[in-house]
């Protein structure tokens, strides 16, 4: 069976425009990954930004006696 030149174009077109779906897809999901760092990172982040806070919120000195009231949490 032969296939006429119109319906071999049309299938072309067909196939490039899935072609350019898929890629289009490919290209959204990888920028979506891009956007928002890795866990490990988000982490290690989390974990700096905590270390700053318990060096600013320090402990009383030994020997001195804390009121509870007035404690920083």
């Amino acid at each position: 069976m032969w296939i006429s030149e119109q319906t071999a174009l049309q299938i072309a077109k067909e196939r490039m425009g899935e072609a350019e779906r898929a890629a289009a897809r490919a290209r959204a999901v990888r920028l979506a990954r891009a956007s928002r760092p890795g866990v490990r990172i988000r982490l290690g982040a989390c974990l700096v930004r905590l270390g700053r806070w318990i060096m600013e919120h320090g402990e009383a000195p030994a020997g001195q006696s804390v009121d509870i009231g007035r404690a920083r949490l």
